[in-house]
């Protein structure tokens, strides 16, 4: 059972484009600006708020979706499609290469395959937990299957809904904490979480769209990559023309 209100405005596309949105800034911080600094942080901690957005709907769709094989295709075409220019995002940002958010969703997606259609308890666990363990390849590593999980579990329940939120929050400021012992960078990085959390715990209506569901199906999906190469290629212009020669070679390397 979906959760909705007349007194709610926000369709869930709507919550989807100020999501990706948000993660736009933080990947465009991650290019043009210093580690660091205070705008940078904040633009990075605003864009938090696109994983844990998207797990909610990955579980809302999930339930949904008139074909949850087409749905997983989707993610994992889409993801693969996305993960050269993630590199080369990684790269400006000086960061380890991991697997993209749409990979991401897509395990996280697998996880709610296991936890409905494996009917062996014992393998259904192992499964779930192999998942978990692969997640940690990929962006948001563990934290996107365990927000997934969270809001699989509380489904239909406004106040079980309100809990995962704030365990899901928690957890990512606590292990924030940990990784960089800066208050003031955690509670940056958690502006974007609590901003979802508002976005869909008090603004959102349950409903999608009225505008063509089609087209924004896949403006969502063809966006994530597009979005990076965008990025990469203004990268390349204006911060690091060589950034390609020393992917390509970090790339053959690890091949």
């Amino acid at each position: 059972m979906k959760m909705e209100s007349s007194k709610k405005y926000l369709y869930r596309d709507q919550i989807k484009f100020i999501a990706i949105m948000a993660m736009t800034l933080n990947h465009g911080a991650r290019v043009f600006l210093t580690p660091g600094t205070f705008v940078c942080e904040l633009l990075i901690g605003i864009g938090y708020a696109t994983a844990i957005t998207m797990c909610y709907f990955l579980v809302e769709g999930f339930h949904c979706t008139h074909s949850q094989k087409q749905y997983g295709a989707r993610l994992l075409g889409f993801g693969i499609v996305s993960q050269l220019p993630f590199m080369m995002l990684e790269a400006f940002a000086g960061q380890k290469y991991t697997w993209n958010m749409l990979l991401t969703l897509f395990i996280c997606y697998l996880i709610l395959w296991i936890i409905e259609n494996v009917s062996d308890y014992a393998m259904k666990i192992g499964l779930v937990i192999a998942m978990f363990y692969v997640s940690v390849y990929a962006d948001w590593a563990v934290s996107a299957p365990l927000f997934t999980v969270l809001f699989y579990r509380s489904y239909g329940d406004k106040k079980a809904t309100q809990t995962a939120f704030a365990a899901s929050i928690a957890l990512v400021v606590i292990n924030d904490y940990l990784d960089s012992g800066n208050l003031l960078f955690c509670g940056l990085h958690s502006v974007g979480l609590i901003f979802s959390a508002f976005l869909i715990l008090i603004l959102y209506n349950g409903q999608r769209s009225r505008f063509s569901k089609t087209f924004l199906k896949w403006f969502f999906y063809l966006y994530y990559p597009v979005h990076l190469v965008v990025l990469d290629l203004l990268g390349l212009l204006y911060v690091d023309p060589d950034m390609v020669h020393r992917v390509k070679e970090q790339i053959l390397g690890f091949l």
